[in-house]
């Protein structure tokens, strides 16, 4: 999986621009959790700079964020004075 972390590039299906992406952007989250294909190209516009994340990192983000959120959402409980 890869996040742009700076440029502009464009994703081409069919022979087709279909969306641009830019800063911030999440590309091959499907496939890093499906194990599918790609399914589209990829076309930078001008200079890019890409951030990689693993499919062990990326569960292992899944995996503090699941926790963190369980955490959080749970009531607290008073300590009762005995």
């Amino acid at each position: 999986m890869y996040i742009v972390y700076k440029g502009f590039l464009e994703v081409i299906a069919n022979g087709k621009v279909v969306e641009l992406m830019h800063d911030g952007d999440m590309l091959g989250k499907r496939a890093i959790e499906t194990g599918e294909k790609r399914t589209a190209d990829l076309k930078a516009k001008g200079e890019l700079h890409l951030l990689c994340l693993t499919a062990k990192d990326y569960q292992y983000c899944l995996l503090v964020f699941i926790f963190i959120f369980n955490f959080i959402r749970k009531p607290w409980k008073k300590k009762e004075n005995s």
